[in-house]
């Protein structure tokens, strides 16, 4: 599991993501991303926004003491897709358009951590300290191994797997 977790690490390292090592400072060279990558990162995010949302809307129509969990649901599902992606993407390599379209921007957007940590702070502000507690643990352990999940069935989809 090590080598796994350890290509797992590499292949979502920025130099990884971008392609190419970034510049420190401007060097004249083309940038390492293009009108291509951009426009894959703003649809994908939007796609992937649009799901979130519509999730995040019906939880807190539906269950609104609750709606917590449509975010750990909604974190959990993406970090499980990130991890069949990054597994996929490391043999059959896509356009790096493509890759970044997925993987930063609709799953990018889809996941939010920045919603995780607002909704165990008003938890905690609520007065629901257990609940903020075990919010907090649940979906840190559950993400990293639906993560490390999802980076196996990846390799196994694509025979790299053991």
């Amino acid at each position: 599991m090590k080598d796994a977790l350890s290509e797992m690490v590499e292949a979502t390292s920025v130099e990884a993501i971008a392609g190419t090592p970034l510049p420190l400072e401007p060097t004249g060279a083309a940038p390492w991303w293009g009108a291509a990558d951009l426009a894959a990162v703003a649809l994908g995010g939007a796609i992937g926004a649009v799901i979130r949302f519509a999730m995040s809307h019906f939880a807190a129509t539906h269950w609104p003491r609750h709606a917590h969990l449509a975010t750990l649901l909604i974190n959990a599902i993406g970090s499980l897709l990130l991890g069949v992606v990054a597994a996929w993407m490391l043999t059959r390599p896509w356009p790096m358009w493509a890759q970044r379209g997925i993987a930063i921007g609709m799953l990018g957007a889809f996941t939010t951590y920045s919603t995780f940590a607002v909704e165990a702070v008003k938890l905690h502000a609520d007065e629901r300290l257990s609940t903020a507690v075990w919010y907090v643990i649940a979906t840190t352990v559950v993400c990293v191994l639906l993560a490390g999940l999802g980076y196996w069935l990846g390799s196994r989809m694509t025979g790299t797997g053991s």
